[in-house]
């Protein structure tokens, strides 16, 4: 560095002012006005003055005089004109008389439209880089929720269930769905009527392997909105109306109740959701991970999955944690620590009687409905509750007794005479003493309720009579079903993994070879990038993610012993969607089937038949076996060769009677899958064999209520059945605690009876592994596994699961509670090839 030199006092000549850089934003927009900015630095102890000047491409653009003091960095800007694209060269100058400097810079126009991205992202991810607006729609492409298209939302409607009946004693309904499209001050409502006069309307189609297709041929209907195109969520309110459902001078719509909200207003009953264009989910009254409380993503129910009514068909086991949410949080429960279990359930029940407290009796008169069930809480412990809907009911107090009452004689005291008569609208929790009877009556129902002494009461009145649930799926447009901004982000997800794999957001974009353009679509939607047998698109449609490992897909192929006719495989399709769903809910979301291939008539023995995961037999279970839907590994005589393994799940036509459709036939699929693809074993039976229905029926003399382990694995004897209760969960370690000290507590009773001790009684699951069935299938399902190996005069072959999850239950296993749920609607994703 050189010093100026000095003629005379005060004259300066060539202080040493240096061009420190040359400033240029990181996006260059073609054709539009830029900041450039040239740095000086001023080395010396004396004032710089000069002119600056700046070229490009050898053109003056810009030109100034400036003074710099010592030691001062100073940024010189010029407004200038980008050229419209390409590489260019940028000269500084700086001249003070005496003598001049330069510096030589290139920039690039990166953003040739200026719409906001870099002509690289363009290229990458297919837009226009010269065309601000690709689509075409009015909005630039940075601004635009989909580059590539009009972004509309399309709202599919699968199934809509009235689970009461919705004019008085009516049960069919004439549905009509409306969506309310909110976007800043303004919002439009679009409606359909799915089909009229049921209570349960779904679509029961032959369904092929094309995803898209399959969603238009099973919804029962389909609501479209076009929002504006910079617009990222949207508000959709969804209402459920039973039309004609009232005389003319009332109102003609009811609204049936689909949100977990509580209230009998329009508030309480219309679901709010909020959908993002960008990245295809929603949230509000129903949200992804949501099981815990309103029990899956793509349904909303007023009663959160149950039916108030089981003798109408009730599926689900979940009623009390939602329909009564508020009545247990104003009991002083923290519902987002406890779950529930165990539940049964009556409706119809013409009488129920039980005492509150030592000396006064209660009798409810044409309750709306009873409701048992236990409330898992924190720390292990558990609280056996009864709710007593006393909606439209009749409470009657009887006065009180000159002695205890002993609540076996609660019979005995018919002569009572009420001393007051009220209709209670609440009733706080109380608890009831030791061997207290709750005496339930009706022409069909006349038992009793005996529990310890912990058990708690509660009167309750659920004013909604008119509850309902839907299943439904809210997506845009997109071709492939996974939004361009979700595809971003997903293949930020698979860089940081380093997988191979990535999403093209243009889903072939500008591609005019029919091939090519659906050869890029299917490559996202039905790609499974992550591994675990779930394609794509089905993993955004049920709120998991594409990319990672939390969810495992099983393909199946099934084996028809007949020339079945469409209508029959029609039901059969809709008994495996359904399994599907039940195989969901009881892995807690962790599995779930996929696609299943149909051969249909198919010869016994043939290799089909034998390479087949699933074997349908001609004719009705009921003939072979009233108990018995199918089999899991049967060792036959009439095998292909004596002794050799037939490997499948083989199921019958029917089963008493029933087809797919019913309830007992698909959880039959999915107890069978148990077997198969986890290697859960049964539950319903000792390890030699024996069945608990007879155990039960041989204690009886004894006075003792001996109780099965209530798990899918299990069985639902009539008695069962009457109850109300339905078993859809996989057994626990906290089961089969108490499960073995119930089988020890009776030991004196096994040694009496058969002449052995408690160890013969345990199940056969238990006997096997030594552990619960949800440790069993974590196991199994975080590490591939063979299926089965079935050994044939010619060959041996096997079946494997070659995908794994990681199964993060978040606590000690021994300590797990399943989930109320998930009754995400997987089935309506199932593919299906018929062969």
């Amino acid at each position: 560095m050189t010093s100026a030199i000095r003629v005379q006092p005060d004259v300066i000549i060539d202080p040493n002012v240096q061009i420190w850089d040359i400033i240029y934003p990181d996006r260059i927009c073609g054709n539009k006005e830029t900041t450039f900015s040239v740095q000086l630095y001023n080395a010396d102890q004396f004032t710089g003055i000069g002119t600056v000047e700046l070229y490009i491409d050898g053109n003056l653009v810009g030109s100034t005089t400036t003074d710099i003091q010592p030691g001062e960095l100073l940024n010189v800007p010029f407004q200038v004109t980008a050229p419209p694209s390409g590489s260019h060269k940028m000269t500084a100058v700086y001249d003070n008389r005496f003598s001049t400097k330069s510096r030589i810079e290139t920039f690039e126009v990166n953003d040739n439209d200026c719409d906001g991205w870099l002509n690289s992202f363009e290229v990458e991810y297919g837009t226009d880089p010269n065309n601000p607006d690709t689509d075409g729609d009015g909005v630039i492409d940075s601004r635009d929720v989909d580059p590539f298209r009009d972004a509309t939302i399309e709202l599919y409607l699968f199934r809509a269930r009235a689970l009461d009946p919705p004019e008085g004693d009516k049960w069919d309904a004439d549905f009509r769905i409306e969506a309310t499209f909110k976007v800043g001050s303004s919002s439009t409502t679009i409606k359909e009527n799915p089909p009229d006069n049921t209570q349960d309307v779904e679509n029961t189609v032959m369904l092929g392997d094309n995803v898209f297709e399959n969603l238009q041929r099973e919804a029962v209907a389909v609501l479209s909105f076009n929002p504006p195109d910079n617009v990222d969520t949207v508000e959709i309110d969804l209402k459920l109306v039973d039309r004609d459902s009232g005389f003319i001078i009332d109102n003609p719509d009811e609204i049936m109740d689909i949100s977990p909200r509580s209230g009998n207003n329009e508030e309480g009953k219309v679901a709010k959701l909020f959908f993002s264009l960008r990245n295809g989910t929603w949230w509000g009254d129903d949200c992804i991970n949501d099981h815990q409380y309103y029990f899956g993503y793509g349904h909303l129910s007023g009663a959160d999955d149950s039916t108030e009514d089981y003798t109408h068909g009730g599926e689900y086991d979940a009623e009390p944690f939602s329909k009564y949410y508020d009545d247990l949080e104003a009991l002083g429960y923290d519902l987002h620590k406890v779950n529930i279990t165990n539940v049964r359930g009556w409706d119809g029940v013409d009488e129920v009687s039980y005492s509150p407290s030592k000396n006064r009796l209660l009798k409810v008169i044409n309750p709306a409905e009873i409701v048992e069930f236990t409330l898992s809480l924190s720390g292990g412990k558990e609280k056996k509750v009864v709710l007593v809907n006393t909606r439209g009911a009749k409470v009657l107090r009887f006065s009180p007794f000159q002695k205890p009452l002993r609540f076996k004689k609660i019979d005995s005291v018919p002569e009572m005479t009420p001393w007051d008569f009220v209709k209670e609208e609440y009733a706080s929790l109380t608890s009831v003493p030791n061997s207290t009877l709750i005496k339930l009556k009706n022409s069909k129902i006349d038992t009793t309720i005996r529990e310890p002494r912990d058990v708690q009461i509660a009167q309750v009145s659920d004013i909604d009579e008119d509850d309902a649930e839907i299943w439904f799926l809210i997506k845009t447009n997109d071709e492939d079903g996974v939004p361009f901004y979700r595809e971003l982000e997903l293949n930020e997800e698979l860089e940081e993994s380093g997988a191979i794999e990535r999403f093209d957001p243009s889903d072939g974009f500008g591609i005019d070879v029919p091939d090519e353009y659906w050869g890029f679509i299917e490559h996202d939607a039905y790609g499974d990038f992550d591994g675990d047998g779930v394609p794509n698109v089905v993993e955004q449609f049920i709120g998991k993610d594409p990319v990672k490992r939390d969810v495992l897909g099983i393909k199946l192929t099934v084996a028809v012993g007949w020339n079945a006719d469409e209508d029959y495989l029609k039901k059969l399709v809709k008994g495996f969607q359904r399994a599907s769903q039940v195989v969901y809910d009881y892995t807690d979301g962790h599995t779930m089937i996929t696609k299943i291939t149909i051969h249909n008539n198919v010869k016994r023995y043939s290799p089909v038949w034998n390479e087949s995961d699933v074997i349908i037999h001609l004719g009705d279970s009921s003939y072979f076996n009233s108990t018995t839907l199918g089999w899991w590994i049967k060792w036959s005589s009439d095998a292909p060769t004596k002794d050799r393994a037939l490997s499948h799940i083989n199921l019958f036509e029917k089963f008493g009677g029933k087809s797919p459709l019913d309830r007992d036939y698909y959880y039959g699929i999915a107890h069978e899958m148990a077997h198969y693809l986890y290697w859960i074993l049964d539950e319903y039976c000792t390890w030699e064999g024996l069945h608990y229905g007879t155990i039960s029926s041989d204690l009886e003399q004894y006075g003792i209520e001996f109780r099965a382990l209530p798990t899918i694995m299990s069985y639902e004897d009539d008695a069962t059945k009457a109850k109300g209760i339905k078993w859809s969960e996989l057994s626990t370690p906290q089961d089969y605690k108490w499960f073995n000290d119930q089988l020890k507590d009776l030991d004196m009773y096994f040694e009496e009876l058969y002449k052995k001790n408690w160890t013969y009684f345990t199940t056969d699951h238990w006997h096997t592994y030594q552990k619960s069935a949800w440790e069993v299938l974590v196991e199994t399902i975080s590490q591939p596994h063979i299926i089965s190996i079935v050994s044939l005069e010619d060959s041996t072959y096997t079946v494997s699961i070659n995908a794994t999850i990681k199964v993060d239950l978040g606590t000690d296993i021994t300590q797990y509670v399943p989930k109320v749920g998930p009754y995400t609607g997987v089935g309506y994703f199932m593919e299906v090839d018929t062969q």
